[in-house]
């Protein structure tokens, strides 16, 4: 019974640790698209309106940099992304098998009277839910 409750709480703290990982990603991938905007609104407004865009952006050292950067961290958020999407399900099937399988894992009368207790201390204090599915 513990070794499931636990592999639960591992499961549910890798979904906590993608999250937060995405969460950087997408403020680091802003940050990136922010500060190049800034860069290109400076750039247009010291050059006046070029005749060519593209080569206004290929000129640009700086602003190659800054796309490549861009593309990188979007590349980053998309990734992460993925990895929250893979824990998230990892963690909803465990889950839903400890739900289906309830009187299997706690199959003496005295684990199945502790059963509530233990429920309701992991939806306190670990924000896991395992009344219903």
């Amino acid at each position: 019974m513990t070794i499931v409750v636990d592999e639960l709480l591992k499961c549910k703290q890798k979904e906590k640790e993608a999250e937060k990982k995405v969460y950087r990603a997408g403020y680091c991938f802003f940050f990136v698209l922010a500060i190049s905007l800034i860069y290109v609104t400076f750039l247009l407004l010291q050059t006046g309106t070029p005749n060519s865009y593209l080569t206004l952006i290929l000129g640009d050292q700086w602003l190659l940099l800054l796309l490549l950067m861009m593309s990188l961290s979007f590349y980053q958020v998309t990734m992460r992304k993925s990895k929250l999407d893979k824990a998230e399900k990892d963690f909803d099937e465990l889950r839903e098998d400890i739900i289906d399988r309830l009187s299997d894992i706690w199959d003496t009368e005295e684990n199945w009277k502790e059963k509530h207790k233990l429920f309701q201390e992991l939806k306190n204090d670990y924000d896991i839910n395992l009344f219903y599915k």
